[in-house]
């Protein structure tokens, strides 16, 4: 089982690596660019599509996972064919709505009418990144890590990255660049249900109501796991929108970007860490799923460690070389961010853990709990402190909700 992880740690590892490289060299381009209140319309776009994507879904992502590696061969296309029906008729109906009404959430629930773009744009990528998530959840649950690696740490970097290049030489507005930035969705979404299909095997579709059930019974939770989480990741981008303004988004999406290369150590070993404690569990052996963890989180001390450095001790003079003096605003609210993402990496391995073993409903109730304190220590902190205090409340909801 350990040498199950590694493995699949080393290839998703190398995947991240190259996906955060790539990504990041198209985001600085993005970032300078735009204005730096653009920039802050993209990073609001990116957010929304997220959260949309995460209620499209219905946790069916995280059911893939636990439940392909658990049940027959001859149930798995069946079972992989219905989530996806399920996911894309509830995405579109969402991102419909989300498009339709971009003025109205610009206007009426942002207040800066300059977001509109991003919101419409980003809004009809949602069916295309919920069935995105679906495909790499199966994709987990069969344990291809390459397969993931294809999809979402190489392919949808490189045409961001490709698309970018052409909006900036193009001389592309805002719009071009919230463009690029969501159609490697409707490549990856194709690509990642290809390869998924392709590890099945090939039965005729049955729908079996009862696996049906159970796995929506485990499922659903994990939608409130998933917005808990997106609001505990991402509300504030939309709270320092309405107290601040789309230039304060801006300076914190820069900082909340850099401080993703710290997550890629508990992304990797975390990838396969779910469908091996669910295989281990369901052979009995709950005592060597413990075990097996262990060692992981002893690593991710070492990796954590590491990364804070650069991130952490250097934060500002990090942004102002790799963004430029006018993000350099953003550079205590990295460090800050970076203390969070360092105890979340080590933490992590106890929600693969309980994924594992099927706890959908405590995760729920860990991320709900987490994502509340965020909300409310948001809403009393950044008036005061700015985006600071928007990262501070991040660092403590992520110890809470994985402590």
């Amino acid at each position: 089982a350990i040498r199950d992880i590694i493995k699949g740690a080393g290839v998703v590892y190398v995947g991240l690596f190259l996906e955060l490289l790539i990504a990041f060299v198209a985001q600085v381009l993005a970032a300078q660019y735009l204005s730096v209140s653009g920039f802050g319309g993209l990073t609001t776009g990116t957010a929304l599509l997220d959260i949309g994507s995460i209620v499209a879904g219905l946790g069916l992502a995280a059911g893939l996972t636990r439940f392909l590696p658990r049940i027959e061969h001859e149930q798995k296309r069946s079972l992989v064919t219905t989530a996806v029906g399920i996911s894309l008729a509830n995405s579109i109906l969402i991102g419909g709505l989300v498009t339709l009404g971009a003025p109205l959430i610009a206007t009426e629930i942002f207040g800066d009418p300059s977001v509109t773009v991003s919101i419409q744009i980003f809004g009809a990528a949602i069916p295309f990144s919920a069935l995105l998530n679906v495909g790499i959840g199966g994709i987990r649950g069969e344990k291809e890590s390459l397969y993931q690696v294809y999809v979402k740490n190489i392919s949808q970097p490189l045409i961001r990255f490709f698309l970018v290049i052409v909006a900036v030489v193009f001389g592309l507005d805002q719009a071009g660049i919230a463009g690029a930035y969501a159609l490697p969705y409707v490549v990856t979404s194709v690509l990642a249900l290809f390869f998924l299909y392709r590890t099945l095997p090939e039965t005729p579709f049955h729908l079996d109501v009862d696996l049906t059930e159970r796995v929506a019974r485990y499922s659903i939770p994990l939608t409130a796991s998933g917005v808990a989480g997106f609001v505990y990741r991402s509300v504030d981008i939309f709270l320092i929108l309405y107290f601040l303004d789309s230039s304060a988004v801006g300076v914190y999406g820069v900082a909340y970007a850099a401080v993703g290369f710290m997550q890629m150590f508990s992304t990797a070993f975390n990838f396969l860490g779910a469908p091996v404690a669910s295989e281990l569990e369901h052979g009995g052996d709950i005592e060597e799923v413990m075990s097996v963890f262990r060692p992981v989180a002893r690593w991710l001390v070492v990796g954590s460690a590491c990364a804070f450095v650069p991130l952490g001790i250097f934060s500002t003079e990090f942004i102002s070389l790799i963004y430029g003096s006018g993000y350099a605003t953003g550079g205590l609210a990295l460090a800050v961010l970076a203390l969070g993402y360092g105890a979340q990496n080590v933490l992590s391995v106890n929600n693969q853990i309980l994924q594992g073993l099927g706890r959908s409903r405590i995760l729920a109730f860990n991320s709900v709990l987490a994502a509340s304190v965020n909300l409310v220590l948001n809403i009393l902190f950044i008036p005061r402190f700015g985006i600071v205090g928007a990262a501070a409340a991040t660092s403590v909801s992520f110890v809470l909700r994985d402590g």
